[in-house]
């Protein structure tokens, strides 16, 4: 499919998905804004609250006021990063209905802009966040490139498209729905970031499994002491279920201490709600004085859309980026035979994963058994 093609129809796409329950008064939020096991959402709100833990704590130790969150769905982590550790944030997304309930949800100033070409001056924002965004993007590097031109101080990735292993990389693709909206379109490797961004990259893995105790299982007494665990920095490794990149453009930026408290932090992520039925905060929203757009000069003096990440690629780094393009934009179509091969490698990887990730043998056994029959084991296993 044509990559303008596919970019309207995941416009069209997720328009609607933003719009789900607005009319009613109870929107269906895509994470636990309203608590967690509260509220109509989406599932799975110890994996959403632990990583928007995990992204708390890297803004935490950040000297940083200003923030963008490129493709931050209804506002969900900038809000918590306004309310719990005081950033002044801005909300950018492809629909425009995402922006509204932004504005009505938060009261947080959003605007709908193609995160390939951004409008405001180099440098001219503290940190910039996309936060499981990268991996359903036509040309995520170019939109990486426009981030990290933009920010000051930082940038911040994270994704669970990304693998450790370029075997299991070439299975993924092979089982992608490229047609489909909002599909994965991209799977990543951690040579990838370090190609593109050399040694200002650094990795961590605020999550080394998928966690099955959702709010359908655990109380949110339980939560609380799960959520933290699942938010611990680890060094990025063989076991790791995708990563966190924090790109540093400022070394100064990483503090030596946290602006809040650490439980200060994990209280403000579980206190954070918003009310059902929703009320509107539209009327609060004020436009961010510190954004600077850029002039007319300087939008045609950027030639190359990998500036400024491509003025330091070697000629390595070059060559598997442009690997990875190639892999990216081929669009096969697999056989029975083959799609089964890529399910089978696919179900090795995950238990190669699990062997290798960090714990108790036998506690990971003793998981592995507790949950053998739940639905997301086998999601995980079937790939």
């Amino acid at each position: 499919m044509d990559p303008q093609e596919h970019l309207q129809k995941t416009k069209s796409w997720l328009e609607e998905r933003y719009r789900q329950g607005v009319a009613e008064g109870q929107y269906l939020a895509h994470r636990p804004i309203y608590g967690f096991g509260h509220g109509p959402t989406e599932r799975n709100h110890t994996a959403r609250m632990a990583l928007a833990l995990a992204i708390l704590r890297v803004l935490n130790r950040l000297d940083a006021r200003t923030l963008v969150d490129l493709g931050g769905g209804e506002g969900y982590v900038a809000a918590l990063a306004r309310d719990v550790l005081g950033y002044d944030p801005l909300l950018v997304e492809l629909p425009d209905a995402a922006c509204e309930r932004a504005r009505e949800l938060f009261g947080m100033p959003a605007a709908s802009l193609d995160i390939h070409n951004l409008p405001w001056e180099d440098n001219s924002i503290d940190v910039v966040l996309l936060s499981e965004v990268v991996e359903h993007l036509n040309d995520p590097f170019r939109a990486l490139a426009e981030a990290f031109r933009v920010a000051r101080k930082a940038l911040i990735v994270t994704t669970g498209e990304a693998v450790p292993w370029e075997w299991e990389r070439t299975a993924r693709l092979k089982l992608r729905e490229v047609d489909r909206a909002h599909a994965e379109l991209t799977i990543f490797h951690k040579r990838d970031f370090i190609a593109a961004f050399g040694t200002k990259v650094r990795f961590l893995n605020p999550c080394l499994i998928y966690p099955l105790e959702d709010e359908t299982v655990i109380s949110e007494e339980q939560a609380r002491r799960l959520v933290p665990r699942l938010a611990e920095s680890r060094p990025y490794g063989p076991g790791s279920l995708g990563f966190l990149a924090l790109i540093l453009k400022d070394e100064n930026a990483l503090r030596s201490e946290e602006r809040v408290k650490d439980a200060a932090v994990i209280e403000g992520l579980f206190r954070f709600s918003v009310p059902v039925p929703n009320v509107s905060r539209a009327a609060e929203v004020k436009w961010p004085e510190w954004i600077r757009e850029r002039t007319a000069n300087e939008e045609n003096t950027k030639r190359d859309p990998y500036d400024p990440l491509s003025a330091k690629w070697s000629d390595s780094d070059r060559r598997h980026l442009q690997k990875l393009f190639a892999l990216r934009d081929r669009h096969e179509s697999p056989s029975g035979g083959q799609r089964l091969r890529a399910k089978i490698t696919l179900a090795c990887a995950a238990g190669l994963r699990l062997l290798l990730a960090p714990g108790n043998p036998f506690g990971k056994l003793a998981w592995v058994i507790r949950h053998l029959r739940g639905r997301y084991m086998r999601k995980v296993l079937s790939g």
